[in-house]
């Protein structure tokens, strides 16, 4: 199977110069996920992770943020308790078709091919407030579910696929490492964490990226609990026996193709020259761009306390 010859090939494509934390897979790598590499991503999401610092904590939504060397975007991570089922929240956020609904910030969604059961690869566009311009990604996603169905973990990041490169109007976002983990309480409600660190590329300060990001959390979690709600609804009425990522149907999207993704790597200097050619139309954003960025709010900015 080709989930299997991927897990034996190390490919790095090269989309980013920066790393997500140690024994992680980089962007650009496709392969399944080892589990030294799912043991890391389980240690980030729990209490026990080391270099986390609370920047919001209000109304059970926690949100904390980690500085990692040789990078100035930080892991943003927010952690709250959800008054919903964890089954019906991963249905959620497996369904690219119900994602239509309830995704404001969508523009596109494209699955574009599977590496097996439990990863795939997907190409994801989103709105920015003007005079920003809009971004988009090409990720791998994995999951998994545990034995007793109570903890479920989907984690994703950048790769290239030769039908998806870098196009004018959207600038190539990267996220070095995104993923959730739902922790079931009882049939109504779960723990829910949700880590990420994403490069949005183009002129945005780093400053500016960590805080909007670490900020996110409220509106994240009001926004998935209202979709998990109407999901049953929803789904009933729109293709309720497809479900492949429980084994229900068929998938429709094809198995990755090794010259899909060997055929096309795209350099650095490639992904640059065609996100600054997007940016021309949004040179308003040089403007926020302090000196010497390096991820922290400059003095006289915005305060944690705006958070």
């Amino acid at each position: 199977r080709l989930c299997h010859q991927a897990r034996r090939e190390v490919l790095f494509l090269r989309v980013t110069s920066a790393s997500p934390p140690a024994i992680m897979a980089k962007p650009g790598h496709i392969g399944i996920p080892t589990e030294e590499e799912w043991a890391a991503f389980t240690e980030l999401l729990s209490d026990k992770a080391d270099g986390f610092v609370t920047k919001h904590d209000k109304k059970g939504i926690k949100a904390m943020v980690k500085s990692t060397k040789g990078n100035p975007i930080k892991v943003i991570k927010i952690k709250a308790d959800m008054p919903v089922s964890h089954e019906a929240l991963y249905d959620v956020l497996h369904d690219s078709e119900y994602r239509t609904v309830w995704d404001t910030y969508q523009v596109e969604g494209v699955d574009i091919c599977r590496l097996g059961d439990n990863a795939d690869m997907s190409y994801y566009s989103m709105k920015w407030p003007s005079p920003l311009s809009n971004r988009d990604l090409v990720t791998q996603r994995c999951w998994r579910v545990s034995a007793d169905r109570k903890e479920m973990m989907i984690m994703n990041h950048s790769v290239t696929h030769k039908d998806f490169p870098p196009k004018k109007k959207f600038v190539r976002a990267v996220s070095i490492m995104t993923g959730y983990r739902l922790v079931a309480k009882d049939d109504n409600s779960l723990t829910f964490t949700y880590v990420t660190q994403t490069d949005p590329k183009g002129n945005i300060p780093k400053w500016l990226v960590n805080k909007v990001a670490s900020s996110a959390g409220p509106g994240l979690i009001t926004g998935l609990v209202a979709a998990t709600n109407k999901y049953s609804e929803w789904k009933a009425q729109h293709n309720p026996d497809y479900k492949p990522w429980r084994g229900m149907g068929e998938y429709k999207t094809p198995l990755l193709k090794p010259e899909d993704y060997s055929s096309v790597q795209l350099t650095d200097a490639d992904i640059e020259k065609q996100n600054k050619e997007a940016e021309a139309a949004a040179a308003a954003e040089e403007a926020l761009q302090p000196e010497g960025d390096d991820g922290d709010e400059p003095d006289g900015k915005a305060k944690e306390d705006d958070l």
